[in-house]
C-alpha cells in the first residue's frame, strides 16, 4: 500500500508485534529474508517486517513507477530548438 505524506509516498509495513509503520522506500537499502523479513536501510538500521520479501520488493517497484518522471517533451509534436549562429 502507497500512502502520501505530505506529497512523499511512503509504504505501509507490519511490525512482528503486529503495528503499522510507514517507511520512505527510497531509504531502504536492501531486504533479506531470514525467517522474517528485514529492511536495512540507508543508515545501517535495520528492521523485521512481516511482509515477504517479494511483496515489499513490489510495494518499492510501484513506489518508483508511481514518482517517476515523464518526458516534457511529446515526441509528436515537432519543435524548432535552433538557435542562429553569428
Amino acid at each position: 500500500m502507497l500512502v502520501a505524506i505530505k506529497g512523499k509516498k511512503m509504504i505501509k509495513v507490519t511490525c512482528l508485534n503486529d503495528s503499522k509503520l510507514m517507511v520512505n522506500a527510497e531509504k531502504i537499502q536492501s531486504l533479506k529474508k531470514a525467517p522474517d523479513t528485514v529492511i536495512t536501510f540507508t543508515n545501517k538500521a535495520s528492521m523485521m517486517v512481516k511482509e515477504s520479501v517479494e511483496e515489499l520488493s513490489g510495494k518499492i517497484i510501484e513506489y518508483r513507477r508511481s514518482v517517476r518522471i515523464k518526458p516534457l517533451i511529446n515526441p509528436e509534436i515537432s519543435c524548432d530548438f535552433s538557435i542562429p549562429i553569428n
